[in-house]
């Protein structure tokens, strides 16, 4: 059935209020200066191709951090979501076989093995027995036309999966400018961490853990959630059997972007795990 509009002419104030209380290009514009003021350089609404569809699509923002030989690179999705409607995300707490995350090194140099290695991190970025989300849903209430029943739950994240699959598409992205971090920086080995995020305005991200009998905590509103995806993706012509994995989506509010950041550089990239690794591969191609 086809939508009853008003016939009323839209003017001015109706446009200003819905775009700076609804939409969520003034919402993604506030993320956008929040993640400059933290001196990453940023892309706002550039293109890329689809990997699944091979059509183009655009992305919000993608943010880079850089130092010496690492590199964190993220592919940022917003949804101006309410409070009347938030995102709630169910946890578990954390089984060890997802307690991981991959790292790419990349070499300067090009030699008869390849100057690509894909390294997997375990513990310290997404510990065991932490929550992590499985599932999200959207809650919202309408008016019931039940006798005796005031209002009706209406369960709905469709728009929200859209986002947050737009930031897991995006990062395909960012893989290939892993890859040629090593040639293009020339360095024996370049670290580069890769983490998708979708950002949601700040008391709109609630949290439900549920421990392994079905049984819950009480629900709380939070600002940062981790949710696995575990999304591979195939690199470049010199390394065809080679994949990377990605395995969580990072779900923050603007309160909890900066820590999150701080998070992704101190505990994914700058562990001793993951430099020692990185400095035994360009010690390897270097020496060949």
């Amino acid at each position: 059935m086809a939508k009853v509009l008003k016939t009323d002419p839209i003017i001015a104030e109706d446009i200003k209020e819905h775009v700076l209380k609804e939409s969520d290009f003034a919402f993604e514009l506030n993320v956008l200066s929040s993640l400059k003021a933290m001196g990453l350089a940023v892309a706002h609404s550039g293109t890329y191709t689809d990997p699944a569809t091979g059509k183009p699509r655009q992305f919000d923002i993608r943010a880079e951090k850089h130092h010496g030989c690492d590199a964190l690179r993220m592919a940022v999705e917003c949804k101006n979501l309410q409070p009347y409607n938030p995102l709630i995300v169910l946890c578990v707490d954390r089984p060890n076989s997802d307690a991981f995350y991959e790292v790419c090194f990349s070499s300067r140099f090009r030699r008869s093995e390849p100057n690509l290695e894909i390294f997997k991190a375990i513990h310290s970025l997404y510990r065991f027995n932490e929550p992590v989300g499985k599932s999200t849903v959207q809650l919202a209430f309408a008016p019931s036309t039940e006798k005796g029943v005031e209002k009706k739950a209406v369960l709905d994240d469709s728009e929200v999966y859209d986002k947050w699959a737009q930031a897991v598409s995006s990062c395909s992205d960012l893989v290939k400018f892993a890859e040629e971090d090593g040639p293009r920086k020339s360095q024996d080995c370049s670290a580069c961490l890769i983490v998708p995020v979708l950002v949601i305005p700040n008391g709109t991200l609630w949290s439900c853990r549920f421990n392994s009998s079905g049984a819950t905590d009480e629900p709380e509103v939070v600002d940062h959630v981790s949710m696995l995806i575990d999304k591979s993706y195939a690199l470049s012509i010199y390394t065809p059997k080679m994949e990377m994995r990605l395995s969580h989506l990072e779900i923050v509010t603007p309160n909890g972007l900066a820590s999150l950041v701080d998070r992704l550089w101190t505990s994914g990239l700058l562990t001793p795990e993951v430099q020692g690794a990185a400095k035994q591969f360009g010690k390897r191609l270097s020496a060949h």
